[in-house]
């Protein structure tokens, strides 16, 4: 039945009158707020007469939107095990990362479809996968910071005076939507281009500067299809994207091992010493089962880790899981759209002081006698529209709005925000 009503009624508040005990299956299966066999153990409520608001789940469109919900029932696993066990400091340490993951990957790379003026059933999607985030959260934070909890989710539900996070239950993970391998896949994209922006920060470029390539490989049994290699692109705001062979790899990066000496110590005693000294200097070799060959003795695979090191003259970096080589030269074309982005840095800094919604659509008028600037309007006209939603841009002479630098140009801005 829930199934059915959220699948022909999406968006719609429907209200249905039941007995009690139908309600409350329906709660339990919306939330899986408690595992078998005690489905209806604790499940006292509403008593007759009561109503009680119940909300779909989401049905995922996006493979962001499923990885997304696969992390929070991760998240729901590990913090009921950390709660049960009365570890409260280790439960509350599994927020923050959660909540990085939705804020800097689900929310930024979901912004182009909520700017989207139609409700195509990606943007419905996202909506909903980030409405069913946000009242979980109020339910996890609600043991621990009350207040906020309890003003999140009536800022979300409803603001009857019955309606209260306090009243809920904390929700179990529904196991079915954990993704192990989507987790893995994401957490190695992320990690490329962090990789990248660690290059980008020693070489003192911009991360909105873009650059014309960037070429990785990775360790493990992580595919990476061309949409991977696109939103690799995007975040490393670079033109293109190579996956490198091992061979290519060795000319400017190291494989190491790096020996785990508290797993293998009571195993090798002294011999620790050497097999780690080998390990730095990449003589060891990998097989097929997954263990290493190192000083003629044999490591299982949780006894160390493979890594990489970039050699030295190269603009590269690398972890246990990944290895990125990053073009660094900027090009007179790339130089002029790195100046269109950082105009539309400050249009959106001026959408922010101007308390503009994501969403409004508005004009730009500038002013400026640096020619730089002004071909970056030129070239680049059409992606600065689409990434500050402006319908309109002009250059104008009258100078009434507000005085900028972009790289040490002066440049004046108007934003007006369209009907």
């Amino acid at each position: 039945f829930i199934e059915s009503v959220a699948k022909n009624h999406r968006g719609k508040t429907i209200v249905a009158v039941s007995h009690g005990d139908a309600i409350r299956s329906a709660e339990t299966f919306l939330t899986a707020t408690l595992p078998e066999p005690d489905h209806f153990k604790f499940l006292n409520y509403p008593p007759p007469g009561r109503t009680k608001i119940l909300f779909a789940n989401p049905d995922p469109k996006t493979e962001l939107d499923r990885w997304i919900l696969s992390e929070l029932q991760i998240l729901l696993k590990n913090f009921r095990e950390k709660m049960d066990a009365y570890r409260i400091s280790d439960a509350c340490e599994l927020i923050a990362p959660f909540i990085d993951n939705f804020n800097n990957w689900f929310l930024r790379r979901s912004r182009t479809r909520f700017w989207q003026k139609d409700a195509t059933p990606e943007k419905i999607s996202g909506y909903e996968t980030l409405f069913h985030i946000l009242t979980n959260l109020a339910k996890i934070l609600a043991p621990i910071c009350p207040f906020f909890a309890e003003k999140l989710w009536r800022d979300l539900t409803g603001t009857e005076p019955e309606n209260s996070v306090h009243l809920q239950f904390l929700p179990h993970p529904d196991k079915k939507q954990i993704n192990q391998k989507l987790s893995e896949k994401v957490a190695t994209i992320r990690e490329i281009c962090g990789l990248a922006a660690g290059i980008r920060a020693r070489k003192k470029i911009k991360l909105r500067q873009p650059l014309e390539k960037l070429s990785f490989s990775i360790s493990g049994k992580i595919h990476l299809t061309d949409p991977d290699l696109k939103i690799i692109a995007d975040e490393a705001n670079v033109k293109n994207v190579e996956i490198l062979t091992e061979k290519i790899i060795s000319k400017f990066a190291k494989k190491i091992v790096k020996v785990d000496a508290r797993k293998v110590g009571k195993k090798f005693g002294k011999k620790v010493q050497e097999l780690i000294i080998a390990g730095k200097n990449s003589k060891f070799t990998e097989l097929k089962n997954g263990e290493i060959e190192i000083a003629g003795e044999i490591l299982n695979s949780d006894e160390f880790e493979i890594s990489f090191v970039a050699e030295p003259g190269f603009d590269a970096d690398g972890t246990a899981r990944a290895v990125v080589l990053l073009d660094t030269e900027i090009t007179e074309n790339l130089r002029l759209e790195g100046i269109a982005r950082e105009i539309i840095r400050a249009i959106q800094d001026q959408r922010k002081s101007k308390n503009f919604e994501i969403s409004d659509r508005i004009s730009v008028e500038f002013s400026t006698d640096f020619p730089d600037l002004e071909t970056a309007f030129a070239k680049f006209k059409e992606m600065i529209a689409r990434e500050t939603l402006a319908e309109k841009i002009e250059k104008t002479e009258k100078n009434t709005g507000e005085n900028l630098e972009i790289d040490g140009e002066k440049i004046i801005l108007k934003l007006a925000k369209n009907n």
